[in-house]
């Protein structure tokens, strides 16, 4: 069996590449990256955007872990939807493999923020054309320093500075989210590689559903401080979010991220457990971990449980 990975690179697709190996060790890996990160047979300089796909060869599965979370030089409508377009236009050309496409928890087409709704433009198009294909949603996955972490820790830091009281938007700590585990995720992507009777949507979210409230009590757990909530109201921080912050700190939260703070990001784990044989894993270390690595007490045991 010949897999094709793109984005095999980032987090998620190093993740996928090492459970793949593990639930496949006969499989032939090609491993894709505009910049490869290692020098060997498996990767090959590749971007699907730009470049040739006749040099991918006959392809049996392929596996896109391409997507971006924040826009910088391409938008959201070309990485998710572009490259569903690019991936069937050149479907018959590299042997019309079992497409494995990662997107997102919540993704759909009519979603109002525009990284969930060109997310589930692109599923919906290729489970349109190509119905035997497979479409993997994760929650926000555990990886050491996330982006949700280094967010979290910057607000919690800010608390040092406010004697222990963290504003944060009225409503925000009791948004519900069912962040995952990545061994569950990576399993989850070998599975729908590995197995062609495997087809449609599977979310993959933790076991139980979580408010940012109780994420956030955890770090503070970990960084040993117990810090005081006050909430303001979204009224007074959202134009100041979507005017000021978004267009000159967007790395600290553009407006999409704002919005999506009051946004339950929840589903159900009924197929993802009978995919797995068992229970997802719970985060609750993880996210004391992560609070224990802002105070420079962090190591891999207390949280990054499954570095990639």
């Amino acid at each position: 069996m010949r897999i094709v990975i793109f984005g095999a690179s980032g987090k998620l697709g190093r993740l996928t590449t090492r459970h793949l190996r593990q639930r496949l060790p006969d499989a032939r890996l090609v491993l894709t990256s505009r910049q490869p990160t290692e020098a060997s047979s498996e990767w090959l300089a590749f971007d699907p955007f730009k470049d040739n796909w006749a040099v991918l060869g006959k392809v049996d599965v392929l596996v896109n872990c391409i997507g971006v979370i924040q826009e910088t030089e391409m938008d959201y409508t070309t990485v998710h939807e572009g490259l569903v377009e690019r991936i069937l236009d050149n479907y018959a050309a590299i042997g019309q493999p079992r497409i494995v496409q990662m997107s997102a928890l919540g993704a759909r087409p009519d979603h109002p923020v525009d990284f969930l709704g060109t997310k589930g433009r692109a599923d919906a198009h290729l489970l349109a054309e190509l119905p035997a294909s497979v479409v993997v949603r994760p929650s926000i996955v555990c990886t050491p320093n996330t982006m949700v972490a280094q967010k979290l820790r910057k607000l919690l830091r800010a608390g040092r500075m406010t004697l222990g009281k963290v504003f944060v938007p009225a409503g925000f700590p009791r948004t519900r989210v069912q962040p995952v585990m990545p061994e569950d995720l990576g399993q989850v992507m070998a599975e729908a590689a590995a197995s062609p009777g495997r087809h449609g949507i599977i979310d993959v979210v933790g076991p139980e559903e979580l408010e940012f409230g109780t994420i956030l009590d955890w770090m503070e757990e970990g960084m040993g401080r117990e810090m005081k909530l006050v909430e303001l109201p979204k009224s007074f921080l959202e134009p100041f979010v979507k005017h000021f912050l978004s267009v000159w700190f967007p790395s600290t939260i553009n407006y999409d991220q704002f919005r999506l703070l009051f946004m339950d990001n929840i589903g159900s784990s009924e197929a993802m457990e009978s995919w797995l044989g068992r229970v997802p894993k719970g985060s609750r270390e993880f996210w004391i971990g992560e609070g224990k690595r802002e105070k420079g007490e962090f190591t891999p045991e207390l949280g990054a449980l499954n570095e990639v």
